[in-house]
């Protein structure tokens, strides 16, 4: 005999299981929410916070820095909601049954919250009733509750939220976790440093070769897209304090652990976001993320293009919703595209070079930040030139060559200010050399050789970006057998600085990702070593490096597998 489930039942069920964790992600959120606000008040200070349980709830407990909740689902499942939270808390058993309770949370002499019984439960009502805080003794403004998320329909099909910490952050750092190939693991950082490790993105076994983050310009959001050892391309969108919305992008498609097959960037101008992929040995697929649903895929024109696809690059234009895509192929052709709101579709692709001689990351590609001109940059053979192209917005110039760099460029990466039109070149060579030039809109400056003894020239061992809108810069590098990696600022008045130590990972560095906002001067540095294959990062507030931390010590393996993003959004 054959069980029959209805549909209906089953759409039920799951809808229902939706809605449970939601509403457990809320009564965490209220909790934690009061935890803070006591402690932000002072010693003695007490609120009387009202929560909704929901049904499932298997186990609750606030304990250390977190509230934790374990929830089941209808086929037996459990999920982790948990926040965490800026000191300790007095560890405590929260009922699991389902009704209305009312919490005093209060902050002790002791530097400690406790959460006690403030009344018996109520029974439990149809609609969220909207939790309320009441502060005692002085009177203070109620604390406006977070709104429940409301799960939005998709054009494909989106998994339960999961939820995650509360941590009012600034950045975040996702990263490869070796010892648990089910998952990845991710941090948060706000003013009082570093979150515990999380997890999420369910239901990928796959090692994680290349990661990128990207922080949206317009909410308190992050999209995160994954490259697989197998070649899947993952991606998900963390909505402030939850994973929701994944999606695979691809299967199978980008199986490389030398070269990243995707890129993702957002529209300042409308706050979507583009994600770039290869799907097929010479097709890109893109789709789109407008802050509530993925589009269904498009494919972008393959017309002329030769060879398989290995590195694909994404600028999103700054003014307006146009977008440049570049990629490199197995036969050393550079080939670029143009897409635009209007148009719908990217053209087909112009062949800009035939001998890039693929080895890292030969070619970068971005926007001048206040014109909205694009500009290519690329390796040419064994050329120590590296060639460029400029795009006005109608059509690509003539190649032209950028300052020789004394050597083979391994890898090239640019970086935009946000304050004017000046672009960083920065490239590391077949001679373990990084090297620096600066487009100003209309020409390059001098070449500045800042290391001749980089400690890799198989891995992109270097990283820079431009600091908040002040026009300053910074770069850090590994040198050679050195377990602090190396940093330098410039201004266009002054130029570069001395080499400055930032702090001790004890490893030898061997990949490195820096995150640089246009909101805040600050920068956050994520490290992997090939001594231990540990994940270290660290942050520079502006004058000085702080908060170091060892993330993960079975992390680092191969590829770019760890990304960090800093908030973009000042709201």
């Amino acid at each position: 005999m054959v069980a029959i489930v209805p549909l209906a039942y089953i759409s039920y069920t799951s809808f229902k299981a939706q809605n449970d964790l939601v509403q457990a992600h809320l009564a965490v959120d209220e909790l934690s929410h009061a935890a803070e606000f006591v402690r932000a008040q002072g010693p003695g200070a007490a609120v009387t916070v009202n929560v909704r349980m929901p049904q499932g709830v298997v186990s609750s407990d606030a304990s250390g820095r977190e509230i934790f909740f374990k929830v089941s689902n209808w086929k037996g499942d459990d999920t982790d909601v948990y926040a965490a939270l800026s000191g300790q808390v007095t560890p405590t058993t929260l009922p699991t049954a389902s009704g209305e309770y009312s919490f005093k949370v209060s902050y002790l002499e002791n530097g400690n919250v406790t959460f006690s019984d403030a009344g018996e439960p109520t029974p439990t009502p149809g609609p969220t009733a909207t939790p309320t805080i009441t502060p005692t003794p002085t009177p203070t403004p109620t604390p406006t509750p977070t709104p429940t998320p409301t799960p939005v329909p998709s054009s494909t099909p989106t998994p339960t939220p999961t939820p995650g910490p509360a941590y009012n952050i600034n950045a975040m750092v996702a990263y490869f976790d070796a010892g648990s190939t089910s998952d990845y693991k991710f941090r948060l950082q706000n003013i009082s440093g570093w979150s515990p490790e999380y997890g999420g993105l369910s239901g990928v076994t796959e090692g994680k070769t290349f990661y990128e983050v990207r922080a949206a310009p317009t909410r308190n959001e992050f999209l995160l897209v994954i490259q697989t050892n197998n070649g899947d391309i993952v991606a998900q969108v963390w909505h402030d304090t939850y994973w929701s919305d994944q999606v695979t992008l691809a299967t199978n498609a980008a199986a490389s652990t030398s070269y990243q097959a995707f890129d993702v960037q957002y529209f300042n101008s409308t706050g979507r976001a583009m994600v770039a992929y290869k799907r097929s040995s010479n097709n890109v697929g893109y789709r789109i993320w407008d802050g509530a649903s993925w589009s269904s895929e498009s494919v972008a024109s393959s017309t002329g293009l030769s060879g398989t696809i290995d590195i694909v690059q994404l600028a999103a234009n700054p003014l307006t919703e146009e977008a440049l895509l570049g990629v490199v192929t197995s036969g050393d052709n550079v080939y670029v595209q143009q897409w635009t709101l209007g148009a719908g579709s990217f053209s087909s692709p112009q062949s800009l070079e035939g001998s890039a001689t693929l080895y890292g990351q030969v070619m970068d590609l971005v926007y001048e930040q206040q014109s909205g001109d694009g500009l290519i940059v690329y390796r040419q053979s064994n050329d120590a030139n590296p060639r460029y192209r400029t795009w006005n917005g109608a059509s690509w110039s003539s190649e032209l060559q950028a300052n020789s760099i004394g050597g083979k460029a391994q890898w090239v990466s640019l970086s935009t200010d946000p304050a004017s039109n000046r672009i960083m070149l920065m490239d590391s060579d077949n001679s373990d050399d990084i090297n620096v030039q600066f487009w100003d809109g209309a020409s390059w400056g001098s070449v500045t050789e800042l290391n001749s003894n980089l400690e890799t020239q198989s891995y992109r061992v270097f990283d820079g970006g431009f600091l908040g809108g002040s026009g300053a810069a910074i770069i850090v590098y590994g040198e050679q057998n050195v377990q602090t990696p190396t940093y330098r600022t410039w201004t266009s008045g002054g130029g570069w600085s001395a080499a400055g130590s930032t702090l001790d990972i004890a490893g030898d560095s061997q990949v490195m990702r820096l995150s640089t906002t246009p909101i805040s001067n600050e920068a956050i540095l994520v490290v992997g070593d090939d001594t231990n294959n540990h994940v270290s990062a660290m942050r520079w507030t502006g004058s000085a490096w702080t908060d170091l931390g060892l993330f993960e010590t079975n992390g680092y393996s191969q590829g770019e597998s760890f990304a960090v993003a800093q908030k973009r959004y000042s709201g």
